[in-house]
């Protein structure tokens, strides 16, 4: 299998490590369901183009990706989670870049 392009698989388990973006911002991980996926933010089956995994992605639970976002669109399900996905990306490409924790970390 050739690899692909731009795909960074320690990135994606550093994101993953988080866990699913509505759990922690509501703190409910029984509304979660499945495993923790990368899940991109700028991704060309949503209109964008191929860009590199780092800064492009966030963590999602099976729900989640699959089942709501891919399902409702990226901007609706922003919307009804009040969730920043392409801040949260880039805040995370930030402290994989830096080597540093997020706040609720330390």
């Amino acid at each position: 299998m050739k690899a692909q392009p731009g795909v960074d698989h320690q990135f994606r388990a550093f994101v993953r490590a988080f866990g699913c973006e509505v759990a922690q911002k509501y703190q409910h991980s029984d509304w979660c369901g499945g495993i923790r996926e990368f899940a991109h933010t700028n991704h060309r089956k949503m209109g964008g183009t191929h860009v590199p995994d780092v800064g492009n992605g966030v963590c999602l639970c099976t729900k989640h990706h699959t089942g709501e976002i891919h399902v409702i669109g990226p901007e609706t399900f922003a919307r009804k989670y009040e969730l920043d996905l392409e801040g949260r990306a880039a805040e995370y490409a930030k402290r994989y870049r830096d080597g540093t924790p997020f706040l609720e970390d330390v």
